[in-house]
């Protein structure tokens, strides 16, 4: 009983794994337009390399990218402020989810 439960529900996952990479692929080029097109008239990589970065976690990178996105009065979404945070993170600063 209990494998055909597993069996009858694995297409399913299979189908929502795909459709969460796909999801988090454009969620990551979206994050990297945004930060292209608003950001790096300002931001060099080295901002993002430096001993001294001011995001010492992924708490603090999401705080600073919504603090500049209102400085700019950038129209952003908090959905677009994630995306750029996780462009960041998966690009320069790799830090594991809190």
């Amino acid at each position: 009983m209990v494998f055909a439960i597993i069996r009858a529900f694995t297409p399913a996952l299979a189908v929502a794994a795909i459709m969460t990479k796909g999801a988090l692929a454009a969620d990551l080029e979206r994050g990297q337009q945004l930060y292209e097109n608003h950001c790096t008239g300002c931001h060099e990589s080295q901002i993002h390399i430096r001993a001294q970065s001011k995001a010492k976690n992924p708490t603090e990178l999401r705080w600073q990218i919504a603090r500049w996105q209102e400085v700019l009065e950038l129209p952003w979404t908090a959905a677009e402020v994630d995306d750029v945070q996780l462009y960041l993170n998966a690009e320069y600063y790799h830090y594991t989810p809190e």
